[in-house]
């Protein structure tokens, strides 16, 4: 009775323990179904993707070709444009020679302006030299004046002592000595210088001895002694004093 207890349970529990691990592995079989069903519907939208990516890419492709092969198409179409340079293009200065020009155009401004100072002093000093000169004409005007006027002064006063020589060798010797003796050195020297030594001997004799003396000294040491006057003839001549 008892073992028959006993054996029981144990044919109940190896059926639930092989149920339970069947509907486990049916359980794990179900989410992997459902994991593969996931990522084969992930990966199936971006193969679909795909071709219309590159669909679109080749239409692109192919509508810039065609817009090229149309503007390509319209170049040719186009009438053709010669170029044709002129001299003018040739002969355009570059930025460099524009620079180098401006430059030698302002130093050009400069040495005219330069120009323009030398030639306005020049003339500055051309007037100075022309009024120099024209004072200069004046200045010898006035001394041709002057000497005329001293010229005449000259012979009028060569007349007078023309005039005093004459009369002095007129007189007799002791009566010019007494009246030349009282003149003035510079007067008598200038009347002396004029008389001839033959007339002059005796005036001389018959001065003063300290007149003749003080006439004698200036007449040989003044410098004043005229031309061919002989000194010596005329104290040889001179009689001896009374």
């Amino acid at each position: 009775m008892k073992n028959s207890v006993s054996k029981v349970p144990q044919i109940r529990l190896l059926p639930s323990v092989i149920i339970c691990a069947t509907a486990l592995l049916a359980l794990k079989l179900v989410g992997l179904g459902i994991g593969l069903e996931a990522i084969v519907g992930g990966v199936q939208p971006a193969y679909a993707q795909a071709p219309a990516v590159e669909e679109q890419a080749a239409e692109g492709e192919h509508g810039e070709m065609s817009e090229g092969s149309h503007d390509m198409a319209e170049m040719d179409e186009a009438p053709a444009m010669d170029v044709v340079l002129t001299p003018e293009d040739f002969d355009r200065p570059s930025a460099a020679e524009r620079n180098l020009l401006r430059s030698l155009s302002e130093r050009r401004k400069e040495l005219d302006a330069r120009e323009r100072d030398i030639a306005l002093q020049g003339r500055l000093l051309e007037a100075t030299e022309r009024r120099v000169e024209t004072r200069i004409d004046e200045l010898k005007e006035i001394e041709a004046r002057i000497e005329s006027l001293f010229g005449v002064h000259d012979e009028a006063q060569e007349q007078q002592l023309a005039s005093l020589v004459i009369m002095y060798q007129s007189m007799k010797p002791k009566d010019a000595a007494r009246i030349l003796g009282q003149l003035d050195m510079d007067i008598l020297i200038q009347v002396v210088r004029r008389m001839s030594e033959r007339k002059m001997a005796p005036i001389l004799a018959a001065m003063d001895p300290v007149a003749a003396q003080e006439l004698t000294v200036e007449l040989a040491t003044g410098g004043r002694i005229p031309d061919g006057f002989d000194m010596t003839a005329v104290l040889e001549e001179a009689p001896p004093a009374p």
